[in-house]
Formats: structure tokens, sequence, C-alpha cells
């Protein structure tokens, strides 16, 4: 399988994960700010675009001169997690109603999405 359509369904799987724990997001945001969601597209577009920089440029570069499968893995995994991690980290550290288990959730998440984009490219590409 083609690297690009590795690439374009872990972005599938993201939108998958958020619009499926909107509830969890939701209600996180209504209790910071009193009202729903409001998704601003081109700065959501920018963190896409960021992430996808991220796999081209970084991840798949660093991780093709590693002899190891677990190790290639486990680079994106951590990579996911610090992602994630950092932005949700600074988030419950600096908006007084950030939930604590909105952020573990959250940056587990970026783990998780990491390491099935690396199976993936592991195994299908």
């Amino acid at each position: 399988m083609n690297i690009h359509v590795i690439v374009f369904f872990y972005l599938l799987l993201d939108l998958v994960w958020i619009t499926s724990n909107y509830k969890m997001y939701n209600d996180s945001v209504v209790k910071i700010q009193s009202t729903n969601i409001n998704v601003r597209v081109v700065p959501a577009i920018a963190a896409y675009v960021l992430l996808i920089a991220n796999i081209y440029l970084i991840l798949i570069p660093y991780t093709k001169q590693m002899k190891s499968r677990i190790a290639r893995i486990a680079t994106f995994a951590l990579s996911g997690l610090v992602i994630y991690g950092v932005y949700n980290a600074t988030t419950y550290s600096t908006i007084d109603n950030y939930p604590l288990h909105v952020a573990v959730i959250d940056s587990l998440w970026g783990a998780a999405s990491h390491t099935a984009l690396a199976l993936a490219i592991e195994y299908l590409v």
C-alpha cells in the first residue's frame, strides 16, 4: 500500500476519534467557556499540516535508518505522546477547568494513533 494512502487513513482515524468522542471534548469546552465547540477551520487545517509534516519530514526519515521494527514503532508512539502530551499538559496547566481525564485520554490517543500509523507503515508498505 502507498504511504500517502496510509497517512490519509491516519488522518481519517483521527477524525473518527474526535467525532466519536465529541461529547467528552465538547463537555470540556463547555466547562471552560460555557459554549459548545466552535471549530475554526484554518487553525484546524494548520494543526493537521503540522502533524503531516512531522510524519513525512521527521518520523519517516529518522526511523528508516533504524534496524529494529520495535524501535521504529516505539519512536512513532513516543512522537504521538509528546505532541499530544505537550498540548494537553500546557492546556491543563493554563486553563482552570480543563479536565485531567481529558488531558490523559487525549495524550494516550496521540500515542495510540501514531502506533497505528507505524504499524500500518511497517506491515502495509
